[in-house]
């Protein structure tokens, strides 16, 4: 599978961007450059401040239109605006497949192949649950 991936904000925000990229390539899946060649698109987001905020909305609503245009993709929204806004974010973006909070970024490979993963569509586990420390992630 093809993967696009989109990081907003801060270099944290790059570096947990880097972490998602080197699980799913471990996990068989392949960067892309192009997002017309993409299968799924992960957009990171940011919500820090207010401009911050719109952006991620602007990016999540620009892949909505990309995945309208190409069935069968996938669109999973990462970072701190699902974390901070959860549920109310998740109803306001049904072109969204998966919300995965800060947390959960530990869990991309997960769900960047998987359809149909049902009712449940957001994740947002404290950053001290995640399954493996940042430093036992591959890193791209």
């Amino acid at each position: 599978m093809n993967i696009y991936f989109v990081s907003l904000g801060c270099p944290r925000n790059l570096v947990d961007t880097e972490t998602m990229l080197g699980q799913v390539l471990e996990a068989g899946h392949r960067a892309c450059a192009d997002l017309s060649a993409a299968d799924c698109v992960v957009v990171n987001t940011c919500a820090f401040v207010r401009p911050a905020i719109d952006e991620s909305i602007d990016t999540i609503l620009e892949m909505g239109r990309w995945k309208e245009h190409n069935q069968g993709r996938r669109l999973i929204v990462t970072g701190c605006l699902p974390q901070r806004y959860g549920q109310s974010l998740a109803e306001s973006l049904p072109e969204v497949d998966v919300f995965l909070g800060t947390g959960a970024f530990d869990q991309i490979e997960r769900f960047v192949g998987v359809s149909g993963i049902g009712e449940k569509r957001i994740f947002l586990p404290l950053i001290e649950k995640t399954s493996r420390s940042a430093r036992e992630l591959p890193r791209l």
